[in-house]
């Protein structure tokens, strides 16, 4: 169960860390796109703007199947448990040819 929600836990922080850097490298590339169209082989901010959103693309990207994995095996720890936890029962009962006790667990 821990492992699942380190699982969940670390995609979230990559989705949210990455959702950041991806909308600011997009928005520096775009304040300085006319700079970048202007001058000749300057740079201008676009390399760090475009680091970024591929630095936050890749985090994106790793935080959705990791958020997928955890959930899953979250789902399945509970599922065992749960299990687990079903009552024991003892029923007697009475048919045509006598009586059974029934033990559940």
């Amino acid at each position: 169960m821990k492992k699942a929600d380190s699982q969940l836990t670390g995609g979230v922080l990559l989705i949210v860390a990455g959702s950041g850097m991806f909308i600011g490298g997009v928005s520096v590339m775009a304040s300085n796109y006319q700079k970048w169209l202007d001058s000749s082989f300057d740079d201008s901010g676009n390399g760090k703007g475009l680091l970024l959103t591929l630095v936050g693309g890749g985090a994106i990207g790793a935080g959705i199947p990791l958020i997928v994995l955890g959930g899953r095996s979250k789902r399945k720890y509970r599922d065992k448990i749960r299990e687990m936890e079903k009552p024991v029962t003892l029923n007697l009962q009475v048919t045509e040819n006598g009586a059974g006790i029934t033990l559940n667990f």
